[in-house]
């Protein structure tokens, strides 16, 4: 039974999904498999090496499903972008008063991919809140427009009169124009599980901890409340199994006169600590296993570490694919060690 079949959208995302994954299964047992496009491949089994070095009590079909999970999310989340109507069955918990409907007064809004996490912004523009957005360049590049076309939509159709501003969030001014945004009553939205943080200078990685691991993770959101003095509202998206969404805006942090490096490792450790208490009980609606990696250090995914490996050696221990796996990328094959976290080079066949 699919616990997420509610609607034939969904289902035909579920069923796109298990056919990607049926095809793990043929490149596995492939020496010199087809050309094609890999990328479904390596994110997979990237996850899947995440989930274990976070959640080291899973087995394999564990993360298969958690993954399978994670992917029904991050792809029905840019399908519920234009479906205004899913707001009428949404439940949404305020925990900090009025302020997430209180339009003239500083705050920022502190998100996660997790859930349908694009949710957030029809929640806003229904009540008229106006928001600035900071994404990374290929983000907002990719998907801005797309951002903005919803909401210019909602307002033609719905009446929502709630606005919408796109910021480039490596931009080396963003810090400034975010600053500017909250002395001017506004508000603004980051995630924190994003891998753009806000321009530079304010960009220091702070450790926090997650999971039993040490994350370095960007200071941008708590360096803005406490330079803007605006609290941080932690905010989560999650979809019930019926496809109905709960948004929860969690209590506020606010500056408390502490020092600045003070407050911003308290406020990261804060905002990560709400994450994992939800991933806690619902692993696999955070979008963020299939880069977690990103944020620890000494791992190198992408480009491999160590002596290379001959092809006949590599190929022998993917064998075991329980622990080990090929990533593909152009002019580059990698040996991934799920359970020694690393990758190693595979030389080239001669």
């Amino acid at each position: 039974m699919n616990v997420f079949a509610f609607s034939p959208q969904a289902e035909a995302v579920i069923a796109r999904i298990d056919a990607e994954l049926a095809t793990l299964d043929i490149d596995a047992n492939e020496t010199h498999p087809p050309e094609r496009d890999h990328a479904f491949a390596n994110a997979f089994h990237i996850a899947d090496a995440n989930l274990r070095h976070f959640l080291p009590d899973l087995d394999g079909a564990d993360c298969r499903r958690l993954i399978r999970e994670i992917l029904f999310h991050q792809r029905m989340s840019a399908l519920d972008q234009n479906d205004f109507d899913l707001l009428r069955v949404t439940g949404i918990d305020s925990r900090c008063g009025d302020l997430p409907w209180s339009n003239g007064t500083p705050r920022i809004f502190c998100t996660y991919h997790l859930g349908s996490y694009k949710f957030l912004f029809h929640a806003l523009a229904a009540r008229g809140v106006d928001c600035m957005l900071f994404v990374s360049g290929r983000t907002l590049m990719k998907q801005g427009a797309s951002f903005l076309q919803a909401v210019q939509r909602a307002r033609e159709t719905r009446g929502w009169s709630g606005r919408l501003e796109i910021v480039d969030a490596e931009n080396r001014n963003s810090v400034l124009v975010g600053m500017r945004a909250l002395r001017h009553g506004k508000a603004l939205v980051l995630y924190a599980d994003g891998n753009a943080g806000t321009g530079e200078g304010d960009e220091r990685l702070r450790p926090v901890s997650f999971f039993g691991r040490t994350l370095a993770v960007r200071s941008g959101i708590a360096y803005l409340s406490h330079a803007g003095g605006a609290p941080v509202v932690p905010t989560t998206c999650r979809r019930r199994a019926d496809g109905s969404l709960d948004l929860v805006f969690h209590e506020a942090i606010a500056p408390d006169g502490r020092e600045r490096t003070a407050y911003i490792d308290a406020t990261l450790q804060t905002i990560h600590d709400r994450l994992a208490s939800i991933l806690r009980t619902s692993p696999g609606q955070w979008e963020g296993w299939l880069y977690a990696h990103r944020a620890l250090a000494g791992t190198a995914f992408d480009g491999g570490t160590g002596a290379p490996l001959a092809m006949g050696e590599a190929m022998q221990r993917a064998h075991d694919r329980e622990r080990y796996a090929l990533l593909r990328f152009p002019g580059l094959r990698l040996l991934l060690d799920k359970r020694a976290f690393t990758c190693t080079v595979i030389e080239a066949a001669g």
